[in-house]
């Protein structure tokens, strides 16, 4: 069966471009690994966010990284499609069963992408607790409330099979803004 040359062409874009969103991911981790260890006590609102951004960042980061791995692994497998498609000559048989197994392969895309944000929020709030004390302004508090809740929304949606968003982060989070697609 025939595959254009054109859509092999942007499928190996893509997976490059996937790699190199992961890349950025991880520097991006270990620069805020190495800054969250300075992190002082916070005494007023401006210093709780910034210990909030500091403290949680290579947790949710984590999480982050996860998730462009498994784009990149959807990617790459699409591509194996092709490449299967490009050389196969079963025609419509072959795309009616590539269909069905990329059908199971999102459900369990949607699933692994829930787990990996739901445990980098958990130990984000793990890697909050120590601070919660010196925290007097209540923010840190509400992040992990707000934090807490993100994690029943997305327990809620997944066991209800919805799609997770594009780029899963709790709320308050504002570090690493790149975009994960599928």
């Amino acid at each position: 069966m025939l595959v254009s040359p054109e859509r092999m062409d942007a499928t190996e874009q893509k997976v490059a471009a996937q790699a190199q969103v992961t890349r950025q991911l991880r520097d991006q981790r270990e620069a805020a690994a190495r800054a969250a260890v300075h992190v002082e006590p916070c005494e007023n609102p401006k210093t709780c966010e910034a210990v909030f951004q500091a403290v949680t960042a290579p947790a949710l980061l984590a999480g982050r990284i996860a998730q462009a791995e498994l784009v990149g692994a959807a990617l790459s497998k699409d591509l194996g499609r092709l490449r299967a498609r490009r050389d196969d000559e079963r025609g419509a048989a072959l795309i009616a069963q590539t269909y069905n197994q990329r059908a199971r392969e999102v459900d369990t895309f949607d699933r692994q992408s829930y787990n990996a944000v739901i445990d980098a929020t958990r130990n984000a709030i793990a890697a909050l607790e120590p601070h919660l004390d010196s925290d007097r302004s209540g923010i840190l508090t509400k992040h992990t409330e707000r934090m807490k809740q993100s994690i029943a929304n997305w327990r809620m949606r997944s066991s209800k099979a919805l799609h997770p968003p594009e780029a899963l982060q709790p709320p308050g989070a504002d570090f690493g803004e790149v975009t994960i697609r599928r």
